[in-house]
C-alpha cells in the first residue's frame, strides 16, 4: 500500500498539496481498516524501489496529471497543461535490465533534430562539447550499492528527537512495546511492536520523518528515500532479510516478558504461571513485578513509563535475558516444598523396567565445527556440496544447520560462495545469510 508523490525537483508538474493528503488518507484509512496487517508507505517519483516498480509491468510514467487537483494547481499558476495526450508524438526513455527495474519515462522533446552515435565512431564535435576525449571506463557500473543496515530507537525529550542505536542487531531486539527505525540508506523503514500504545501507532510514519530529515542533515541521506511503517507479525521480506529471521517467534502473543516465557517452556507454562498453588512466594511476587514492568498502558500494567521508540529498551533486553535462569529454578528437583509422588497401583501387575538410556545417547551425533581467533569456522569433518545444501537428496548426518557452509572444502567454498573464507566471514551476519540463501545454504 503506497502513496506516490512526485519529486520536488519536478515542480512544474507536482501533485497538488490537495491530491498528496487525499492519498496520505486514503492509505491510513485503508491501513486502519485491515487492522495494521499492510504496509503502509511513501514512495517518491524517481526513487521508486523494485518491489513497486515489479506490480506494474510493463511501468510507464506520463508527464501531467488527469486529477481535478492537478488542473486546478497549473490553472492557478498559468502553467501549460503537459499531460500526455495519444495523439502527439512523445519522447520516451526506457531504462531497466529486468522485471523489478524495468521502467519507462515520458521526456520533454529536444529544441534541435536527434543525431545518433554509437560508442567508439563519436564526432570530433560530440567530445568538444565535453571538454575533450579522455579515457573512459566500458564497464558496466553496478547498481548494487550495499551498506550496513544500522537500526534505531528513539525518544522525544521536550520536543527533541533523539536517537539510539542498536549495535550487533538480531531479531530479538524487535520487543513488542518499541517502535524502531531500520535505515538501510535505500529505504527507511519503521516497525511497530504489537505493545506500543494505539496514539504513537499512529505517529509512526511522522516519527520516521522526523529521522529522515536528521539523518539528511547528518550522514546525507536522501529525503526522497522509500519510507515505510510495518507492524509486528506483518514484515516483508525486504525487512526480515536483514535479521536471522525466524517466523515461529512471530507467532507467539504478548508483550516481551511473555514471549519468552513461552518460547522457554511452552504456552501451558506461561498461561499457567501466576496461578501455580504451590511454588516459592518470593519468587512469585518478583515474577509479578517483572510482568508489570513489561504490560504497556493498554494490558491495565503500573510499569514505569517509557518512550515509544524504546528508550528502556536495553533495561529490557536485560531483564529479558536474565529470566532463563531466574524461571529455571522453579523446575529444580531440590525443591522442598514439592509433594512426594505416590505410585499407582497397576491392576495388571508390576511394570518391568525398560533399559536405561545411555546418557551420552544421541540419535545423530553433532559434527563439531571449530572457530579460529579470526572468527572463521571449520570443521575437521568435510562434505560435498550436494550433502549440505538445504535440498539436499542425500543430506550429511549431525551437521549444524545454520552452519553448513563450515563443513565445505576450501575449493569448493570458493567455488560456491564466490569469495575465501576470510572475506566471507568478515561480512555482516545478515550478509552472510543473504550470500548463503542464493547457493541454497541458508
Amino acid at each position: 500500500m503506497n502513496s506516490a508523490t512526485p519529486n520536488s525537483r519536478s515542480a512544474s508538474i507536482a501533485t497538488s498539496s490537495e491530491d498528496q493528503n487525499t492519498a496520505a488518507k486514503l492509505t491510513a484509512s485503508m491501513f486502519n481498516s485491515l487492522k495494521g496487517r499492510p504496509i503502509q508507505g511513501r514512495v517518491y517519483q524517481d526513487k521508486e524501489p523494485p518491489q513497486f516498480i515489479a506490480i506494474f509491468q510493463p511501468m510507464v510514467v506520463f508527464k501531467g496529471g488527469l486529477s481535478s487537483g492537478y488542473k486546478s494547481y497549473i490553472a492557478e499558476k498559468g502553467l501549460d497543461d503537459e499531460t500526455y495526450s495519444p495523439d502527439t508524438n512523445s519522447v520516451v526513455r526506457i531504462l531497466g535490465t529486468a522485471v523489478h527495474n524495468n521502467k519507462a519515462m515520458q521526456l520533454d522533446p529536444p529544441g534541435v533534430p536527434v543525431k545518433y552515435q554509437k560508442e567508439g565512431s563519436e564526432s570530433a564535435s560530440f567530445w568538444l562539447g565535453l571538454g575533450g576525449k579522455d579515457d573512459y571506463t566500458s564497464n558496466k557500473v553496478s547498481l548494487d550499492t550495499f551498506r550496513d543496515p544500522h537500526l534505531f530507537g528513539f525518544s522525544l525529550c521536550k520536543g527533541k528527537f533523539q536517537i539510539e542505536e542498536v549495535y550487533n542487531f538480531d531479531q530479538d531486539d524487535l520487543l513488542p512495546e518499541d517502535i524502531l527505525i531500520l535505515d538501510t540508506r535505500a529505504e527507511v523503514i519503521v516497525w511497530i511492536g504489537q505493545a506500543v500504545d494505539p496514539k504513537e501507532k499512529k505517529n509512526a510514519l511522522e516519527y520516521g520523518q522526523k529521522y529522515l530529515e536528521l539523518a539528511e542533515s547528518l550522514d546525507g541521506l536522501s529525503p526522497h528515500v522509500p519510507l515505510y511503517k510495518v507492524s509486528e507479525g506483518n514484515e516483508p521480506c525486504f525487512f526480515t532479510v536483514y535479521f536471522s529471521w525466524e517466523s515461529s517467534k512471530t507467532l507467539v502473543p504478548g508483550n516481551s516478558f511473555q514471549k519468552k516465557i513461552t518460547l522457554l517452556f511452552g504456552a501451558g507454562h506461561a498461561a499457567g504461571h501466576g496461578n501455580q498453588g504451590g511454588g516459592n512466594t518470593q519468587r512469585a511476587s518478583a515474577m509479578a513485578a517483572l510482568n508489570s514492568a513489561f504490560s504497556g498502558p493498554g494490558d491495565g500494567g503500573k510499569g514505569p513509563t517509557k518512550g515509544p521508540g524504546g528508550g528502556g529498551g536495553s533495561q529490557r533486553r536485560a531483564a529479558v535475558a536474565a529470566l532463563s535462569g531466574v524461571i529455571a529454578d522453579v523446575e529444580t528437583p531440590d525443591s522442598p516444598e514439592k509433594p512426594e509422588e505416590v505410585p499407582e497401583e497397576n491392576p495388571e501387575g508390576p511394570i518391568e523396567p525398560s533399559e536405561p538410556i545411555p546418557e551420552d545417547h544421541d540419535s545423530e551425533p553433532k559434527v563439531e565445527i571449530e572457530e579460529d581467533e579470526n572468527g572463521i569456522l571449520s570443521s575437521q569433518s568435510t562434505f560435498t556440496y550436494e550433502q549440505v545444501r538445504v535440498k539436499s537428496e542425500d543430506p550429511a548426518p549431525g551437521i549444524d544447520l545454520k552452519r553448513r557452509e563450515a563443513y565445505l572444502s576450501v575449493e569448493e567454498f570458493e567455488s560456491k560462495l564466490g569469495m575465501t573464507k576470510e572475506n566471507f566471514y568478515k561480512l555482516p551476519k545478515w550478509k552472510q545469510d543473504q550470500t548463503k540463501k542464493k547457493v541454497d545454504l541458508f
